[in-house]
Formats: structure tokens, sequence, C-alpha cells
């Protein structure tokens, strides 16, 4: 009895999900956008064959049920719709001060990948070897503790994305005009991707990579000069943790084309580690020595809170098994990596905020070893999402 609630809770959320992210698609459609997104919140896992298991037994074999999920993913397109409403979702969330941190990163094989439409040879960050993969580029709102995303856009090859990277400035700023304050670790440190931010006028945070350019007119250090340089003792925050950091802030110029742009420099030291960031447009025109300190504090915290989007990389494909995946057309992986999406979001942000967590814990509280045997996979997602205590929902 309790199992059969908790099914039907989690299909009654599915379901209303459905109807705002693919408002007036055919039936045909629908079945399969909700038959997909229910395997992979289900069983926490993107492998057609896992998936599979989830369909009515009645219909097909098991292999049928895997060739029937497989022509879904062919001839449906779930990444447009599932971006549209991520992107709009997160942009109504968004508010003056918040972070947005832009990040990219890869979906990589551990073994095999040859043979795999869109993929090729490149570094897999997380196991530090070369694998066969896919490029990606996300960005996700600092909200609560799981990242709100903007959206997780995969790219076929290994190339790098620079333009891309510039493409993603520009959407976030056209959406959101002067509100959020769009963040990025090392790999956004290029001269061209660093201008076209300045020229954007949005307040962005950008770590160095190259320590070597003259931003100072100086031939020393870049370390020595900001030593010397205005600082102050701050704690900076995010919503697991607190620190304290010294702060360093001087006003330079980025050499770039034959310009020269204006920019914040600050270094943030905490734990033995010392972090250099460019500040772009906080500065106001004629800015006095208290903007220049409120500037430097903002950016550093802004920066401090980016590990946010690491968190939701690992989560995606911790979770949901992403690397795992099985696929030979780009265009199937790209619609399973926009259904795994849609899971988190699911778990991580509309679950929680809505009546039926409240059910489910008292089902869980009353009927645990029967939920917990059942739902095991949905439920150990729905706790590693939300950092919630084994005492609080058992598995």
């Amino acid at each position: 009895m309790a199992n059969s609630l908790a099914n039907q809770l989690m299909k009654n959320e599915i379901e209303a999900l459905a109807q705002q992210v693919f408002p007036g698609k055919k039936k045909v459609y629908m079945r399969a956008a909700k038959a997909l997104l229910n395997g992979v919140v289900a069983t926490g896992r993107t492998l057609l064959c896992k998936l599979a298991e989830t369909l009515p037994k009645g219909e097909t074999s098991l292999k049928g049920r895997q060739e029937l999920l497989s022509g879904w993913l062919w001839s449906h397109d779930f990444c447009t719709p599932i971006r549209d409403y991520l992107w709009q979702n997160a942009c109504a969330l968004t508010q003056r001060d918040s972070i947005i941190a832009i990040d990219a990163t890869d979906i990589s094989k551990a073994y095999g990948g040859r043979g795999i439409e869109g993929m090729a040879m490149g570094w897999d960050g997380s196991r530090k070897v070369k694998a066969m993969g896919y490029d990606a580029l996300a960005a996700g709102l600092v909200h609560g503790r799981r990242t709100v995303p903007f959206c997780f856009d995969l790219y076929a090859g290994r190339k790098g994305l620079p333009e891309k990277e510039r493409e993603l400035l520009k959407e976030l700023h056209n959406t959101l005009g002067d509100k959020g304050i769009l963040v990025a670790d090392r790999g956004f440190d290029s001269l061209s991707t660093l201008s076209y931010a300045h020229s954007l006028g949005h307040r962005t945070v950008i770590r160095l990579k190259t320590l070597t350019r003259d931003l100072f007119a100086s031939t020393r250090p870049l370390h020595e000069c900001m030593a010397e340089a205005p600082g102050f003792t701050a704690t900076l925050r995010s919503q697991s943790r607190k620190i304290t950091a010294q702060l360093h802030y001087r006003q330079g110029y980025l050499q770039h084309c034959g310009a020269h742009l204006p920019i914040l420099l600050v270094s943030s030291t905490f734990g033995g580690t010392t972090l250099f960031l460019y500040a772009l447009n906080f500065l106001p025109p004629n800015a006095t020595a208290q903007d220049l300190r409120t500037a430097a504090l903002t950016a550093a915290n802004a920066y401090f809170n980016r590990w946010s989007i690491e968190t939701f990389f690992q989560d995606l494909k911790g979770q949901f098994t992403i690397e795992e995946t099985r696929v030979l057309r780009f265009q199937r992986f790209r619609n399973l990596i926009s259904i795994a999406l849609l899971a988190y979001t699911l778990l991580a942000h509309v679950i929680p905020h809505g009546p039926t967590f409240k059910k489910l814990h008292k089902l869980m509280k009353d009927n645990f070893l029967e939920i917990s045997s059942a739902l095991r996979p949905f439920l150990s997602n729905l706790r590693q999402l939300l950092a919630l205590p084994l005492s609080l929902i058992h598995i």
C-alpha cells in the first residue's frame, strides 16, 4: 500500500512537471517524455537497459522496450523545451546580486567511446586522463543548497569552446539585464573573452590563469604588486561554509587590440592559497576608496561561491551516471542528458518545495522498509541532492 502511494506521488510530480516543460505537445511525445523522465528518476540511471525495465512489461520484450526508448530519443527533440524551461526558471529566481557560475566540463567514457557519433579524444578533468568524450558548457544560479541550472549544453568534439563561452555570456547578459554577477574559472582567462565580457558591461568575475600580463605598467611580478595594494580581512560566505580571507585590490588596465580596458584586480588569500581575480564592470565613474573596497569584497565572495557549479557537475554525473550512457547517436545522447537534467531539477528543486516531500517523508517514517526497498535509487538521489541525513530518509 505504502509502496503504491509513493509511486503515485512520484508519478504525479512527473506529470505536473511534464505539463509545464512540454506544453501543447502531442500524446505520443508526452508519453515518451514522461516515460523517460520516470525511468531516470526511478532508477537514477541513463542506461537504456535499465530505463526499459520501468516500462510496462506486457507490451513487448525487454529488447523491444529498449528499441522503443531508442526510437523516442531519435525522433523527438527534448533538449530545446527543457533548456527553455530551465532558463526561464533560473531567470525568474535571479536578483540584482545573485551569483551565476559558468564553467566548461566534459562527458567522458571511462572505457571505449570509439564509434559513438561526435565523440573525440580529449582531457578528462575528473580522472586526469585522456578519454573519449564530449565538451559541455553550463551556467547555474547559486541558490540554496544546490545550483539551479540555466543550461547544460553538450557539443560534439573536444576542441574547446571559446566562441560558445562568449555566446553564453551574451545570452545571459541579454536576458538578465543588470541582474546577477557572472563568475567563471581560469578557462575563461583569454584576452578575447575578457575583452568581450568587459564590452558587455555586466559585472563579471574571472580567475586569472595567466599571471604574466602587465596590468599595472610595472616590470615587477604580479604578486609583489598586489602585496603592496590596499587590503583588509574579510569573511567570505557560501551556503555551506564561511572562511576568513585576506583581500587586496588594485585598479589596472588590460591591453587588447590597442585598447586599454580598466579592470579591478583582487587577490584573495585563505588556507595558504592566493587566488587572483579580474573584477570587470564593478566600479562607477570616479570610484571612491569605499567603492573599491566594496567591489573587492563582492567579487571575492562571488568567486568563493563558484564551487556550487562543480557540485552540480558531480551531482549530474554521479547521481545519474550520465557517463555510462550507451547510445551511438549524438541526438540520442543529448536528449538523455537533457532528461537527466530535468530529473535533477525535479529532485533538487521541485519536490522539496512542494507538498509531495512532506507526504513522502511521512510515508517513509511509517513504512520505511517497504518504501526504501522499492524506491532505493530515487530515495538515494533525493537524499544526496538535498544533503539530508540518513535519519531523515532511510535507504
